[in-house]
């Protein structure tokens, strides 16, 4: 399971029930005191000499994601949706898929160059964490393609989706609109 839908469970399990989707200062400081006392740990084993041993007992344990929960609204759409693991690697997965698709077609590059998303360290990252931004990254691109083929009523629930989870992205479709009609206008005075 990614360690990003841990920890973003854990507020949805929290909103669920009328809480905060945010620990505690308190909540906060411990689980960052407890990754201080892992890396004690590691590095203790490791000047004993177990350190693989410490590696392997540390792998059993389950995960323990950080307190950073952000956006919380993934946190209300996995508690709305019941979303679980998998299906939220589904999701970063099949964004990625659209991202990739939408690019090939839009710049007609060869497939070969799939081989450098496939490879990449980044989704390899992405992937093992969970990270929503994928998500958002592909949203936001196909968003910008169908207000670019004049489809603005399908555009417009990709950029609400977009907007709500991370507020600051209106300024990408802001750039992107303006221009846009900088582009029309410039091609109707060029036209006789």
């Amino acid at each position: 399971v990614p360690i990003d839908f841990l920890a973003y469970q854990r507020a949805a399990e929290a909103m669920a029930t009328g809480q905060s989707p945010y620990a505690t200062a308190g909540e906060s400081r411990e689980i960052f005191r407890s990754f201080h006392r892992l890396e004690l740990e590691m590095q203790a084993a490791q000047a004993l000499g177990e350190g693989r041993d410490f590696l392997r007992e540390f792998a059993a344990r389950p995960q323990q994601p950080g307190p950073y929960v952000y956006p919380p609204t993934l946190a209300l759409l996995i508690n709305q949706f019941n979303l679980d693991g998998m299906a939220f690697t589904a999701v970063i997965l099949a964004s990625v898929l659209g991202f990739v698709l939408i690019w090939f077609r839009a710049t007609g590059a060869h497939a070969g160059w799939l081989l450098l998303v496939i490879g990449s360290r980044d989704l390899f990252a992405t992937l093992q964490g969970g990270n929503v931004e994928l998500v958002l990254l592909f949203a936001t691109l196909a968003a910008a393609r169908l207000l670019w083929d004049h489809r603005l009523i399908w555009a417009t629930p990709l950029i609400a989706f977009v907007v709500l989870i991370k507020p600051f992205y209106a300024l990408f479709f802001v750039a992107f609109l303006v221009l846009r009609a900088m582009q029309l206008r410039g091609s109707e005075r060029e036209s006789p």
